[in-house]
């Protein structure tokens, strides 16, 4: 990295107090420019709000960015919201997406790019402004040039050019413009590819904090937010009915061996399988588990039966259980996944195929399920 023209307030400075910038409400405008293609030009409205994270080790900020794009079929629309672990993702005419670290931890941790650092319009926030600045300043890669109280359209200013140069190619140019008082941005553009197809220019241009919204930090207060979004588009709130025909709901619960069993969606399972959901307290479940596994013991192939059970007791629900037979799995704390699958009732049973597709369910007692079992295993082996 090669630093010129740097004065008394450092490059440095600026991005230290942009990563320390948690609390923020702004107002944005985002012009994408595409000179190689036929709509070279795509401008969203974005309100941003954000404050900083308290032992979050997952994001430094909970936010809501929230986006607006005129299109010539009408204005679409989305946002995305993120605390405690939680977040959600919506854009029009596409179900409303949810990811909850307490429920799968893996698009947190395993994505090559978490799914809480990969939202649309997350680097226009400044502290991951100050974020990208740092990172210019420790590669070598850039070239970082730097102007203190100088003039931009008027107002005085501080200024931040980069160029980044990998093998001789030029692949990208910066320019941020900074408020010289409280160092948030007020301009930021970026230029990618130049001269190239895929040549792309970002031009972010920020405004005062000027709407009513308040930032969310649960999900009644985001639903509170966008009633509409979560009543009409939510996936969570199908009915298990619906999951007939579809992949099992991606998640991750405790086992009783104090170990984690985690399933994504759209995930083969290494046998056909059964999914009970049960309650250990009530009368009903000891034997409700024994004829389920007589009826899986007359099949001529390996069926796997997890047993969830909803709260996380685990004497009791060992008690219940009893000797545990190969390919049972018992899974606790099977609350936090109710919603996700449309579970209203126990036991409430999934049959799925070893491609991990929902072959039937079965709510409740019923004195079909022998029979019911038998048929649709039979079918998917």
């Amino acid at each position: 990295m090669t630093i010129v023209d740097v004065e008394a307030v450092t490059p440095r400075d600026v991005a230290s107090n942009l990563t320390a910038m948690g609390t923020f409400c702004g107002r944005a405008t985002v012009e994408v420019q595409l000179p190689m293609s036929n709509d070279n030009e795509i401008k969203y409205s974005i309100d941003l709000l954000s404050s900083e994270s308290e032992n979050d080790s997952l994001s430094p900020v909970s936010y809501l960015i929230d986006w607006t794009l005129p299109t010539p079929m009408g204005v679409s629309h989305g946002f995305t919201s993120y605390f405690n672990g939680n977040l959600y993702r919506f854009r029009d005419g596409a179900p409303l997406q949810e990811y909850h670290f307490d429920k799968n931890p893996d698009p947190f941790l395993v994505s090559a790019v978490p799914v809480q650092k990969g939202v649309q319009f997350l680097d226009i926030l400044p502290v991951y402004v100050g974020e990208e600045i740092n990172n210019m300043l420790d590669d070598s890669t850039f070239t970082v040039r730097w102007w203190e109280d100088t003039v931009f359209n008027g107002s005085k200013v501080n200024v931040l050019k980069a160029r980044r140069i990998v093998n001789d190619l030029e692949v990208g140019n910066w320019l941020i413009v900074l408020n010289p008082e409280t160092d948030k941005p007020i301009l930021v553009e970026k230029e990618m590819s130049p001269g190239s197809v895929g040549e792309q220019t970002v031009i972010v241009r920020y405004d005062e904090c000027s709407f009513a919204k308040t930032l969310p930090l649960s999900e009644e207060q985001l639903v509170d937010l966008y009633p509409q979004e979560f009543s009409n588009f939510r996936q969570d709130s199908w009915k298990l009915e619906r999951l007939v025909g579809k992949n099992l709901p991606g998640f991750s619960l405790p086992m009783s061996d104090g170990s984690r069993f985690s399933h994504s969606k759209g995930e083969a399972l290494s046998s056909p399988s059964i999914f009970v959901f049960l309650e250990e307290n009530l009368p009903s479940t000891p034997q409700f588990i024994e004829d389920l596994r007589q009826t899986v013991a007359t099949l001529p192939f390996n069926v796997d039966i997890y047993w969830i059970f909803l709260s996380n007791r685990v004497d009791e629900i060992a008690e219940t259980v009893g000797r545990t037979f190969p390919g049972e799995v018992v899974l606790t704390s099977g609350r936090n996944i109710t919603k996700d699958f449309g579970v209203t009732v126990t036991p409430s049973t999934l049959l799925a195929s070893r491609q991990g597709e929902v072959l039937e369910i079965i709510q409740g007692l019923n004195n079909d399920l022998q029979q019911i079992v038998i048929d649709k295993m039979t079918l998917t082996k």
